[in-house]
């Protein structure tokens, strides 16, 4: 095995072992919008983590998009006498 092959085996080894660790993060949660905005939070990028979940990167878009617009909506919302209410 020459140096190349050494170097893309490893590489193809360090992938594996790194997608083995970004699913056992997730392995609790229960549905795959929240799995997605988990490894989100580690800095995983959308095609990556399609990669991981085994779903498409537009599935995973769609998901950050509708948390990130979540966050949005519960960062606008203001708790009056200990109720959460929408501000106008």
């Amino acid at each position: 095995m020459n140096e190349e092959e050494f170097r893309t085996a490893l590489l193809k080894k360090i992938d594996l072992n790194n997608r083995l660790q970004a699913l056992n993060l997730v392995k609790g949660k229960p549905s795959l919008k929240e799995k997605i905005e988990e490894l989100s939070s580690f800095g995983i990028g959308p095609s990556e983590i399609a990669d991981i979940l085994g779903t498409s990167s537009n599935y995973v878009n769609v998901a950050l998009s509708r948390v990130r617009k979540s966050q949005k909506k519960e960062d606008t919302s203001v708790v009056v006498e200990g109720e959460k209410i929408d501000e106008l």
